[in-house]
């Protein structure tokens, strides 16, 4: 009965094509799997209305078309179909009528051709951002070496190894899936590897924490938001979570409240955060929590900040923002910054070096003036073997 089980459930994401481990645990999947999961369960239900809030979130740019191709086939079928995303090319692509929300207000709500042309004086500047200055690469800060992961006898990671400069900026490209979560997790000192080491300025650890991290000046933005903020915690308790033992925000043991309120009503006011600082971080959109982990971590004085899709679940003008803070955070301030994306756009746009990582291996290293977009993909799928 399992077996025959199965085979319905494969039979049924080919409908889609959408394919998933079936063996894994759900705790075990990566943010998009479990996205995509989630959309199968609903289907399955077979609802006359579906209602997809930021579908495409964490997903490569190939499962990216291919949903929006199921959502075009769904509709041909007579689905109604709610698309909440802060993606405008992709709700261009798959909606009939478009209602923009900017800042809680209803702007209007317009057909395809009106959304076209009303898009910029509505939502601002679309032009493709790219880089603003050379890059000053200093020493190696950063590395990692012959990193292995194994979870019930299968090996996630295999033989990783990077090293990252300050000034530079590495993004580590991949399709959900292929070991970028335990990378991830692994440098950001949330999961221990089977093997390997680390090395921070030259001194050589089996394996790290957060805590070893900050002490060294390092910045976390996780991939998954539950992993960077409390939700049950206020605005300005999650703000100074790492810093709260520290002078100014607190003298001999005592908090300095005035001080903490200040500086935490200035940093969400920087990131479009309309909030009190005594709000529960609860109350708040994806994109907003995703807002308020960049407005903790994105500071001038840092050497290294390793920070996974951190333009997920933001909008095309915060997108921008967070892109263009990076690249000045690299070049101006001299940090060192390790990228994880899925987002291939975001990648060729900012990096200075791509490791293409497929199937827990880094296939392929690219400089700048290597970029070229397809070539890519076909590392991204396992086309060329480099």
């Amino acid at each position: 009965q399992k077996n025959t089980l199965k085979n319905e459930v494969l039979s049924f994401m080919r409908t889609y094509s959408i394919s998933l481990p079936l063996d894994k645990r759900v705790s075990e999947l990566s943010i998009g799997e479990k996205k995509l999961l989630a959309l199968l369960k609903a289907l399955y239900k077979k609802p006359d209305i579906l209602i997809l809030d930021e579908p495409t979130s964490y997903l490569p740019d190939f499962q990216v078309k291919t949903l929006l191709s199921t959502i075009l086939s769904l509709k041909k079928k007579g689905l109604t179909i709610l698309f909440i995303s802060h993606r405008w090319k992709e709700v261009g692509k798959v909606a009939d009528r478009i209602t923009i929300l900017k800042e809680g207000k209803v702007l209007g709500t317009f057909s395809q051709d009106e959304f076209r042309e009303s898009l910029n004086r509505l939502i601002g500047d679309e032009r493709t951002f790219s880089f603003i200055k050379e890059q000053r690469i200093g020493e190696v800060f950063f590395e990692i070496s012959h990193i292995v992961y194994k979870k019930n006898k299968n090996i996630i990671l295999d033989d990783v190894s990077l090293e990252l400069r300050k000034g530079e900026i590495l993004s580590i490209l991949s399709i959900s899936g292929n070991g970028e979560k335990e990378l991830e997790y692994i440098v950001s000192g949330f999961l221990l590897p089977t093997s390997g080491n680390i090395k921070i300025k030259g001194k050589e650890f089996t394996h790290i924490t957060p805590s070893i991290l900050r002490n060294y000046n390092i910045s976390i933005i996780p991939t998954d938001t539950e992993y960077g903020i409390s939700i049950y915690a206020l605005l300005w308790e999650n703000m100074i979570v790492s810093k709260y033992k520290s002078p100014p925000f607190s003298y001999k043991g005592f908090l300095n409240f005035k001080h903490i309120r200040s500086y935490t009503d200035s940093r969400l006011k920087e990131y479009g955060l309309p909030y009190s600082p005594n709000v529960k971080a609860r109350s708040l959109s994806g994109g907003r929590m995703r807002r308020l982990i960049l407005s903790r971590e994105l500071l001038d004085n840092l050497d290294l900040i390793i920070a996974g899709n951190p333009t997920s679940s933001l909008d095309s003008g915060f997108t921008k923002k967070t892109l263009k803070k990076l690249v000045e955070l690299s070049r101006y301030n001299n940090i060192g910054i390790l990228l994880f994306l899925y987002n291939i756009d975001n990648a060729l746009a900012i990096s200075d070096r791509i490791l293409i990582l497929y199937k827990g291996r880094i296939v392929k290293e690219l400089k700048r003036g290597e970029f070229q977009r397809q070539k890519i993909m076909r590392y991204l799928v396992g086309e060329i073997d480099g």
